[in-house]
């Protein structure tokens, strides 16, 4: 069953500032914000009791960064880790908790609870602007927790042997990486996940299977799913003859697909705390 968070129960999701001391943290002038992993779309069943995970906003150096250069798929993984702190080896981290803090990250640097992102429509290839609310109970923002009440999760094939399944993890993926593994392959992504066999003899059995194995798959598949769902959003962009482009896309918003920047509302415009010249009037020469 679907998980939809939203309203009080979104507010669970989005934890509260901390600012603890400056040591623990690798920015000096950024606060951390702490996670409680129970509280990540994996509901913290693939850590060690008692964790803790912190996070710290973007800073504008990062975004400057970041925006202007071409990252591999590891390198985007490293700048979202780069400012996560846990209590247990970061690389542990499951795919989807580590795109969930990042997107919290975001939600952090923006200091705003409204948002306006932006995504090039595919029908008419124009950038389409949508405000969206993040934090506040207003949230269309919907959460898949894990379904799998414990971990790990366990299942005997036709052949009569057992598998054992876990979440893909940060360092799972970064070995498939560095061995040139193709990452966009569903079956390999699916082996990946299997921890007590070889991850080639996994992917060829996979590959092969029975129908009645392939719906135990799919099965272990929807029991370790969890994640922020993508953001269903419809083009609002008018065409010469001023018809709407009405073009249905679901954006994720935790995986890089669109540029989320803060909706400032009636709040102070930055530009009015831009002033030219001396803020000090010069006084008349009592002389002339």
């Amino acid at each position: 069953m679907k998980v939809d968070h939203q309203s009080k129960e979104l507010q669970q999701h989005l934890p509260p500032v901390e600012t603890p001391k400056a040591p623990e943290s690798d920015n000096d002038y950024l606060p951390l914000i702490k996670v409680s992993v129970d509280k990540l779309p994996s509901k913290g069943l693939p850590y060690p009791a008692k964790s803790f995970i912190k996070h710290r906003p973007f800073t504008f150096g990062e975004i400057k960064k970041v925006s202007q250069s071409k990252l591999d798929n590891k390198e985007k993984f490293e700048f979202l880790l780069s400012g996560i702190d846990c209590s247990f080896d970061k690389y542990d981290l499951t795919i989807s908790d580590l795109l969930y803090i990042g997107f919290l990250r975001k939600i952090s640097t923006l200091g705003t609870s409204q948002g306006i992102i932006t995504v090039k429509c595919p029908k008419c290839k124009k950038d389409h602007r949508e405000m969206i609310e993040l934090g506040s109970m207003k949230s269309k923002i919907e959460f898949d927790d894990i379904k799998a009440p414990a971990l790990p999760v366990v299942v005997e094939m036709s052949n009569s042997k057992d598998y054992t399944f876990s979440p893909l993890t940060v360092k799972k993926l970064f070995l498939l990486m560095d061995q040139k593994r193709d990452i966009d392959d569903p079956i390999l992504l699916m082996a990946a996940q299997c921890t007590d066999h070889d991850l080639d003899d996994v992917y060829k059995f996979i590959e092969n299977v029975y129908p009645e194995d392939g719906m135990l798959l799919s099965e272990i598949d929807e029991l370790l799913f969890h994640g922020l769902k993508p953001y269903q959003m419809v083009c609002k962009n008018m065409d010469a003859d001023k018809n709407q482009c009405g073009q249905e896309m679901s954006v994720g918003l935790d995986g890089g697909d669109a540029l989320l920047m803060p909706f400032r509302g009636d709040k102070e415009s930055t530009k009015s705390r831009i002033h030219f010249g001396s803020k000090t009037k010069h006084k008349s020469n009592p002389s002339k």
